[in-house]
């Protein structure tokens, strides 16, 4: 018997457009997670002479030191000190040994939050409304420069 071969009919141009948002949400979804891992390693607090800014992605922002309670800034240690725990994440990332955004604290506190290191964390009070809390190399160096500036 011989072999007959019948081809499909061909798609119409609608099974192609039904991929097209699934292959710009995974595009999206991966530029997110690169730039998550890039800001992860490359966050920084840069403190001039009348400002700190924080370059950390989304979150990063210039503050004038001015809002900055600089006298009740301290070095924290989250291990021991359980009421600046970060508690829940209202808008921001949450990852082991990075943690970028907006929390409560367990005190209830409002902080933006660039934590990579809970055994040293900078503790900055505002007059926004809000707190800042960053982890940096030489946390205690870092704290005696920004007080110095404000002297």
């Amino acid at each position: 018997m011989s072999e007959n071969i019948f081809e499909l009919t061909p798609s119409g141009s609608e099974a192609v457009w039904v991929l097209v948002p699934i292959i710009v949400l995974l595009l999206a979804l991966a530029l997110f997670m690169v730039s998550v891992v890039y800001f992860s390693k490359n966050s920084s607090v840069h403190l001039a002479e009348d400002e700190l800014v924080i370059k950390g992605g989304l979150y990063g922002r210039t503050l004038p030191l001015s809002e900055l309670n600089t006298e009740d800034a301290r070095v924290v240690n989250l291990y021991r000190e359980r009421d600046y725990k970060l508690k829940r994440r209202s808008n921001g990332i949450g990852l082991p040994s990075y943690n970028a955004g907006w929390f409560q604290l367990q005190n209830n506190q409002k902080v933006l939050a660039f934590v990579t290191d809970e055994s040293e964390v900078v503790y900055i009070p505002t007059e926004n409304g809000y707190d800042l809390m960053f982890s940096v190399n030489e946390a205690e160096a870092f704290l005696g420069t920004l007080q110095a500036i404000e002297e």
